[in-house]
């Protein structure tokens, strides 16, 4: 969480210098697929990361959010009003980054816990994401942690219920997932 705080304050830097702006109230548009109940951690830990970078909400720092929760038709809807309220940045988490890449080619997006953003078509790759997208995923969270198991060339994960897959669709409670692990993803392991 703390790195998309900072992805955020980075994108926010680079819009102030841009426009010469000294003193300013930044604006957070936040899509999520989940509702406010489910996203409640996520949203503590983004606020305390950027509070740590001296961005307080009703000080200077507006975070608008909408939650789709789970009716993935709302997005286009949301992204509209959020769109309309100038935001400086979207934050989209999981899936709905899909929906934020589609509604705007102009205002930065940072995505987080998306499943599979390129293959989504939300960023060219994770190295040189282009254009006006950037972010985290969960693919790449789950090939990071590949050294844990050099020989594996697979990986499983359970999803909780009512957890959103990129197509819209939700994951039954007791869903496994795989994920093939190419082995030029994979750190070298030191011996």
């Amino acid at each position: 969480m703390r790195l998309c705080a900072a992805l955020l304050v980075l994108l926010a830097g680079i819009a102030a210098a841009a426009h010469g702006e000294e003193a300013k109230l930044w604006r957070v548009g936040f899509l999520s697929p989940y509702s406010p109940e489910w996203d409640a951690g996520f949203r503590a830990g983004f606020r305390e990361g950027m509070r740590e970078r001296g961005y307080v909400e009703g000080k200077n720092l507006v975070i608008d959010m909408r939650h789709a929760e789970g009716a993935f038709a709302r997005y286009p809807r949301y992204m509209r009003e959020l769109l309309a309220l100038k935001p400086d940045v979207i934050v989209a988490h999981g899936s709905s980054a899909v929906a934020a890449a589609k509604a705007t080619s102009t205002t930065p997006i940072v995505f987080v816990a998306h499943p599979d953003p390129v293959g989504d078509g939300v960023v060219a790759s994770l190295a040189r994401p282009g254009g006006n997208v950037t972010g985290l995923s969960d693919l790449h969270r789950a090939r990071s942690e590949a050294h844990r198991a050099p020989k594996a060339d697979r990986a499983a994960g359970i999803a909780r219920r009512g957890s959103a897959r990129s197509d819209g669709g939700d994951l039954s409670p007791s869903c496994l997932f795989t994920s093939v692990v190419p082995p030029t993803s994979r750190p070298r392991s030191k011996r």
